[in-house]
């Protein structure tokens, strides 16, 4: 497939293979990469695909472990107490957690793996979702592993649905685990492909983001975060710091959350707000997404909105 070959060519990798969703497909890869003899670790702030993909795959308890957001040394002290415990290690987390806008030390990450794939029979495999990175983040949109200029991550899975518009998810790798997933994984073998209509749009996007253009978009994209996540601290808001154009602002209160994303919508702002279960209670956050398309007019008339809004709602003085 001609979106397969220009996906595995754009993060250059082997190969590449195309789901329904990327919801689809981590829960379509995990499973089958999962047995007995599997140990499996995954950040505490991994996206719900994630979490429902180890679930689905029925890892057992004694298996499994969670450590503490992008916390490395909790990462080593979960790798520590598995060697023993298993043949096959996999450690799996988000390139951009989406709720927070952060990322994974993807670096650090693959240290670790390589330190400790001796230990383990049949090694060590390490999987990244990537979702909120590709066409967003990093110089030329090739995400999480181009910002922290990491190239030994075994499997990126991602979605075509954010930064390149379209549906569909996918996973890219080596040629040898593709061609296993390819025969191995239910939510492929056994799921409906997307349309190629999608398929071309997905394509253009891709020609789109690989060229001067694409670069420009970046760039502007990364002036409009910058202008914006600035913006926003000086009127008041906490945020959590980043670069991604995922901003992330703390309300703290859920009640309040709801009724600042009410009023900014009757403002022609759309936002969302992340309440508990969503996130942990006192977490209550209203996510804003910023686009290359957004004017420095539209940055300042939603910075003049939350401001006001935030007033009206107590949360400013």
């Amino acid at each position: 497939m001609e979106l397969e070959k220009k996906l595995a060519e754009f993060y250059k990798t082997e190969a590449a293979m195309i789901f329904s969703s990327a919801y689809a497909a981590n829960c379509g890869i995990i499973a089958p990469l999962v047995d007995k003899d599997t140990y499996i670790i995954s950040d505490e702030l991994n996206h719900n695909s994630i979490i429902m993909a180890i679930r689905f795959a029925g890892v057992p308890r004694d298996r499994k472990k969670i450590y503490a957001h992008c916390d490395m040394d909790k990462l080593r002290k979960c790798i520590d107490e598995s060697v023993g415990n298993g043949k096959r290690l996999i450690i799996v987390t988000d390139g951009v957690f989406s709720m927070r806008g952060d990322y994974a030390p993807l670096h650090e990450i693959a240290c670790l793996a390589e330190e400790y794939y001796p230990k383990f029979e049949e090694g060590i495999m390490t999987v990244v979702d990537d979702s909120h990175g590709i066409g967003a983040y990093g110089k030329t949109g090739r995400g999480t592993v181009e910002v922290t200029q990491e190239d030994r991550i075994d499997i990126i899975t991602a979605t075509l649905g954010k930064g390149l518009g379209v549906d569909g998810g996918f996973i890219v790798s080596n040629e040898k685990v593709i061609e296993y997933l390819r025969e191995t994984s239910p939510l492929y073998v056994y799921s409906n492909p997307i349309g190629s209509g999608v398929a071309s749009a997905a394509l253009k996007a891709l020609e789109i983001l690989d060229s001067h253009e694409g670069l420009k978009l970046l760039e502007r994209l990364r002036e409009n975060t910058e202008y914006f996540r600035k913006g926003i601290n000086q009127i008041g808001f906490k945020t959590i710091e980043g670069i991604h154009p995922i901003v992330p602002i703390l309300i703290g209160d859920s009640i309040k959350a709801k009724q600042m994303v009410s009023d900014l919508y009757q403002r022609g702002i759309y936002v969302v707000a992340l309440t508990y279960p969503v996130v942990p209670r006192g977490q209550d956050t209203i996510r804003v997404q910023i686009l290359a398309s957004h004017t420095r007019h539209d940055l300042d008339y939603a910075l003049r909105s939350f401001r006001e809004a935030g007033k009206k709602k107590d949360i400013l003085e």
